[in-house]
């Protein structure tokens, strides 16, 4: 499940940036795992607002084995931070900090 995080009436840190961006990432994701053939959704599909009790519960009801939360905070500083999770075993997060450290 892709979460973009923020939409609608909530813009989000950085204003109506980071509910944009975020969406735009969530569909760009969802599209790619779709072609490599892993079923994926969306707790949104378009700019409306998703309080967080709905938000979750869309997440929890499609039984999704995943669930990345799209968001572009602005925290401030150097670096990035790009993975928060909640419900997890760690390795899908070690091979992805893996996979950005090799990249550069």
């Amino acid at each position: 499940m892709q979460d973009a995080g923020h939409g609608g009436t909530d813009p989000g840190a950085n204003g109506i940036k980071e509910k944009k961006y975020s969406l735009e990432a969530a569909l760009y994701v969802n599209m790619r795992l779709n072609e490599h053939g892993i079923t994926s959704g969306l707790s949104r599909s378009m700019d409306v607002t998703l309080d967080p009790g709905p938000r979750t519960k869309k997440v929890r009801d499609s039984k999704s084995p995943f669930e990345i939360s799209h968001h572009f905070n602005a925290g401030g500083g150097s670096g990035a931070e790009f993975i928060h999770s909640i419900f997890s075993n760690g390795k899908f997060e070690k091979i992805l900090a893996e996979e950005f450290e090799k990249a550069g």
